[in-house]
């Protein structure tokens, strides 16, 4: 439910409702506004859901002062064992929070293989920064701190097929000794007259 003006009175409901479905697994609320009252609501319920791998909290506004928020310290102490998918970008999270990611990236944390942590205020030589991009990229994962860090799929209908001269694609290639047919006549005849065209600058 990303991008649908929800506020805190909302959260806190989506909170307690959901909280009743075990199976969930993939949760995305991005852009939509938790403050203190949405943010620990759902750190209250994580628990309710071990299959959940994929968490979608960016621009969610989980802190308002920078202060660690509780869904963060959630589940650093191991309440979503199943998560490997931890998007928490723009949601004004300071050094703090780095250093709760970093020191349980290998308890609590230990089964995520990304987090997306772009544009909160955090210094990228921040050692707790480097320590936990070292033990993200050791265990095969991502730890995405710039927009930059995002790599780009190849995108295959990007490829532009090589030209072809028209006069080539049109007369028809054929062996020595091979009789031409009315057909091959008529192509060669089109090549000749596309060979003489000219365009005027």
């Amino acid at each position: 439910m990303p991008q649908n003006g929800i506020r805190m009175d909302g959260i806190e409901a989506l909170a307690g409702g959901l909280s009743a479905n075990p199976a969930l697994a993939h949760l995305d609320l991005q852009d939509n506004t938790f403050s203190q009252q949405g943010e620990r609501a759902f750190a209250a319920v994580l628990e309710k859901w071990p299959a959940l791998h994929t968490l979608n909290f960016s621009d969610c506004v989980l802190s308002d002062e920078g202060e660690v928020p509780t869904i963060i310290t959630a589940l650093a102490k191991g309440s979503s064992p199943a998560l490997k998918r931890l998007l928490i970008q723009n949601n004004n999270l300071e050094a703090e929070t780095l250093k709760v990611l970093a020191d349980n990236i290998g308890s609590g944390l230990k089964s995520v293989t990304r987090i997306e942590f772009q544009a909160n205020d955090v210094d990228e030589e921040d050692e707790e920064m480097l320590a936990l991009m070292e033990n993200m990229t050791a265990r095969g994962g991502k730890f995405l701190f710039d927009d930059e860090d995002e790599e780009e799929e190849p995108d295959v209908n990007e490829t532009e097929p090589e030209s072809i001269p028209v006069a080539a694609e049109v007369a028809k290639v054929l062996t020595p000794g091979q009789a031409k047919t009315p057909a091959d006549a008529d192509a060669d005849a089109l090549a000749d007259m596309l060979g003489k065209v000219s365009l005027d600058k």
